[in-house]
């Protein structure tokens, strides 16, 4: 378990454009889930898809992490991520731009701690 977290599952779901970008850091974060001793008793679950798109996804996710990149769609994405009473938060523009995905990860665990 995650300290402070007590749930079993974490499901993330990354919107942006058209997810390439995006598809890549959620690659590097399945990776450092797959090999974290941590994670390794929780069914975490990461995927990205266009913000188009998040109303047919979001139901299924814990915490909505926003591409840097589309920043500028946060506050109708807040209200989307409102109605399903799902945390929202922009990912770091400097860990996005760098792949830091441990980062992201770490960063969409506090917001998943905040919120349960």
């Amino acid at each position: 378990m995650i300290k402070g977290y007590n749930a079993t599952h974490l499901n993330l779901l990354l919107v942006c454009n058209m997810g390439i970008s995006t598809g890549l850091i959620v690659q590097k974060m399945a990776d450092i889930r797959d090999q974290s001793k941590t994670l390794s008793d929780m069914e975490v679950k990461i995927e990205a898809h266009p913000s188009g798109e998040i109303q047919e996804f979001i139901n299924d996710f814990d915490v909505v992490l926003v591409g840097p990149q589309i920043k500028y769609q946060l506050s109708e994405l807040k209200k989307v991520a409102a109605e399903f009473e799902k945390p929202i938060a922009v990912i770091d523009a400097k860990d996005y731009g760098t792949g830091n995905a441990a980062s992201i990860l770490k960063d969409a665990m506090l917001v998943a701690i905040k919120n349960q």
